[in-house]
């Protein structure tokens, strides 16, 4: 059992710590002792808690209006990864090596992103299961609404790529990061894809991710109580540096059962920006943006 600084002072000092010796001074009773322990534990709890808010606060910024403008960090002219953040955006997550626009409306994301280095997928981080966020304070889905639903609980961002990090491995297991996905679709193309990436990281040295949903004709429903919805496809963009050169590809996979490959699921970035109404790569210099992601060359991907 593990116990805190300000409990341990006190265990020792009454000697009830296995092993120690009462320590000089006022005489503390066994029942005065347990009696503090539990005071101290409600108080460490409560403080706890009130850090949790505080931290869940930060880390869940609101767009108030129409008017809503993106505070400095995310406006930064070397952040990639980051799609135009728009007055859409009501609720942006920041986990400590990827961000979340999530949807309290459909409890699904609409986009995530992040840098990939190869030093990300190196250590020994493992897994977790699959479980809500404990911080976010906003509405979100539930396992109960992925149980016997059909559809896996596909995470957006990999685990596998933060094994260096047990705390973004474990965050990239929230449900805040997941969306109902096939499962022939997340356990094929999807972790295919993942996998392709995670190459294309040791090859380039660095990627900018961005990963979301393409809602559609929203043919596939809704799942559980909360009503989840499930989308038609889902997508995923990588943008690629050279010096001040640039190069993007995207992959939109439908959230059905299908046998395509990975060359086959390849298109050009703007493709997935008519799909789903998002600009991507919004830092890119304007005077080549929509040359990056107008097109691609497979051969430069390896396809």
């Amino acid at each position: 059992m593990k116990f805190s600084p300000r409990i341990l002072v006190l265990l020792i000092s009454s000697g009830l710590l296995f092993g120690c010796k009462a320590t000089k001074g006022p005489k503390v009773t066994k029942t005065d002792a347990y009696d503090r322990v539990e005071s101290i534990r409600e108080e460490e709890e409560y403080v706890n808690k009130v850090q949790e808010k505080i931290k869940a606060e930060e880390r869940v910024k609101q767009a108030p209006d129409p008017n809503y403008t993106p505070p400095k960090d995310l406006q930064a002219k070397n952040r990639y990864e980051l799609p135009k953040i728009t007055n859409a955006d009501v609720t942006i997550i920041e986990y400590d090596m990827f961000m979340v626009s999530y949807d309290q409306s459909t409890l699904i994301p609409r986009w995530v992103a992040y840098t990939l280095t190869p030093e990300m997928t190196e250590g020994a981080a493992v897994r977790a299961s699959v479980t809500e966020d404990p911080i976010f304070s906003g509405r979100q889905a539930s396992l109960d609404d992925y149980r016997g639903s059909g559809w896996a609980k596909g995470s957006l961002a990999s685990p596998n790529d933060f094994k260096s990090s047990e705390t973004a491995t474990e965050q990239s297991c929230y449900l805040t990061n997941c969306c109902p996905m096939k499962n022939s679709v997340n356990n094929g193309q999807w972790s295919s894809l993942d996998n392709q990436i995670k190459k294309w990281a040791q090859e380039f040295g660095k990627v900018y991710i961005v990963a979301g949903t393409i809602p559609g004709q929203k043919q596939n429903g809704t799942i559980g109580e909360n009503e989840v919805l499930v989308p038609d496809a889902i997508f995923k963009a990588v943008l690629v540096g050279h010096g001040k050169q640039f190069s993007s590809i995207g992959f939109i996979i439908e959230n059905k059962a299908n046998k395509n490959t990975i060359p086959e699921l390849a298109v050009p970035v703007s493709e997935i920006e008519s799909r789903c109404g998002l600009t991507l790569f919004e830092a890119l210099p304007s005077d080549i943006k929509d040359k990056v992601k107008s097109g691609f060359e497979a051969k430069d991907w390896g396809l």
